[in-house]
């Protein structure tokens, strides 16, 4: 009895574990695949916030130009939607700063939730059907 006592306390733990909040900071980069060997990685960021009926809201930073064609971040507002328990749809919608950034190359993101020595990830691909463009993802949650 005590064993199956401690076998559903094991399993139990480690499905809280898994099931961890997404909320906070996740940083890492997306590769924009050329069809060449090489594959170009930039920086990207994405926000979760934590809504009160346990819903997210997301918002992605990364680097872009602005409509005078100088570097910017560009910050998005991202639909969220949890797939399975280990998957994740993100879909950015909307350029919300800066207000006169080019609105084109929005992401759609396939990211699934792993759980990497000390740390969670989320990995997958990510395409923008305006830009015909589509690569990789890699983010690591900070904290």
């Amino acid at each position: 009895m005590k064993l199956i006592s401690i076998l559903v306390l094991c399993i139990f733990i480690s499905c809280q574990c898994f099931s961890q909040s997404l909320e906070g900071e996740w940083e890492g980069t997306y590769d924009i695949d050329f069809g060449l060997p090489d594959m170009f990685a930039t920086p990207t960021k994405l926000v979760f916030v934590l809504d009160k009926d346990s819903s997210y809201k997301v918002y992605s930073y990364s680097k872009g130009k602005d409509i005078n064609n100088r570097d910017t971040i560009i910050v998005c507002k991202v639909l969220y939607n949890r797939v399975s328990e280990d998957s994740l749809y993100l879909e950015e919608t909307e350029v919300l700063k800066p207000a006169y950034a080019k609105q084109d190359c929005l992401q759609k993101m396939k990211l699934r939730v792993k759980r990497r020595n000390r740390s969670i990830q989320l990995t997958g691909t990510w395409q923008s059907a305006e830009c015909n463009t589509h690569g990789q993802i890699r983010l690591t949650k900070k904290g």
